[in-house]
């Protein structure tokens, strides 16, 4: 059934939708989560979030459809996710979580990143202050003339500041960070889909295994799929790397 327009549910008003669209008794809630929930566990379709809760549209609405009638024609979820692929345009996960475990807080990471810039400069500023006081004592202590050698002591400690590189200011370095992460994450990304061209080009015997009853089913090989695109990651990510600050 195709499906179009812009409407947005929560978990319970989508598994209610999902009964609507064959005028029979929707699927559980619990049912119809479980099937999304390993969805984004596997990687292989991401749920649109508002906020930190998941909502469904269109699109997961067409895909549900089709678990569902898989599952009435007694397929695996495994092999119904595997198919979902070649079916659906899916959609992918945000560029800050596809190499990132699931649950991970981003606000919480940068706020880290920003804490320990804010203490290590900090720290910076303290080592230097105490090396000034200690020079400016050892300089009293050593000289006979004790106010002439602190106005001499406060000019050359003054020149010496001036001499010294600005701290740099902790929220530019903590965005330097971030962008550095960010370009890797993207190169990251960029590679996979290459990768994924890459892997649709090998022979389908060494893109697929038999399965189901008897081995008479096909379905792509998901382990040796994702062992194949994480090494074409590995081998190309430092040149790739080289190639973008080059040309920066």
């Amino acid at each position: 059934m195709e499906i179009l327009s812009d409407r947005f549910w929560r978990i319970g008003d989508f598994a209610e939708e999902i009964g609507k669209t064959r005028s029979e008794k929707p699927p559980h809630v619990n049912t119809v989560d479980g099937w999304f929930k390993q969805l984004e566990e596997k990687r292989v379709h991401y749920v649109n979030r508002a906020g930190n809760e998941k909502v469904y549209d269109d699109l997961d609405l067409r895909i549900a459809l089709h678990i569902r009638e898989r599952r009435e024609q007694k397929w695996s979820l495994d092999a119904i996710f595997a198919e979902l692929p070649h079916i659906f345009d899916l959609r992918p996960f945000p560029l800050q979580e596809e190499h990132m475990p699931p649950g991970t807080d981003l606000e919480a990471v940068r706020r880290q990143i920003l804490q320990e810039v804010n203490q290590a400069v900090a720290a910076q500023l303290e080592a230097m202050k105490q090396h000034y006081e200690q020079q400016l004592a050892e300089y009293k202590r050593l000289l006979p003339q004790p106010q002439a050698v602190e106005a001499a002591v406060e000019a050359r400690l003054a020149d010496f500041k001036q001499q010294l590189p600005r701290p740099r200011d902790p929220v530019e370095e903590r965005q330097e960070r971030l962008n550095e992460w960010l370009t890797i994450e993207r190169i990251k990304s960029k590679l996979r889909e290459e990768g994924l061209q890459e892997w649709a080009k090998l022979p389908e015997g060494e893109r697929v295994r038999k399965a189901g009853f008897l081995g008479l089913k096909k379905e792509e090989d998901r382990d040796k799929r994702d062992q194949f695109l994480k090494g074409y990651i590995q081998n190309n990510l430092e040149d790739r790397l080289q190639r973008e600050l080059n040309a920066d």
